[in-house]
């Protein structure tokens, strides 16, 4: 989805604070592999967390 002003898909601002700050969970995305011992594991439109598997436990 286009985050920018000029766009005509873009949802207003108010809805893009609620989505992105207040309800984070909406824009869920499962966990996976991204690399061996990579793993995306968390984020939403602008910030991602990844897991990095060291084997030490």
């Amino acid at each position: 989805m286009p985050l920018n002003s000029t766009s005509t898909t873009s949802p207003p601002p108010e809805q893009l604070m609620e989505r992105c700050c207040r309800t984070p969970w909406i824009s869920y995305l499962a966990p996976f592999p991204m690399a061996p011992g990579v793993y995306y594991v968390s984020g939403n439109d602008w910030v991602a967390c990844y897991l990095i598997d060291t084997g030490e436990g």
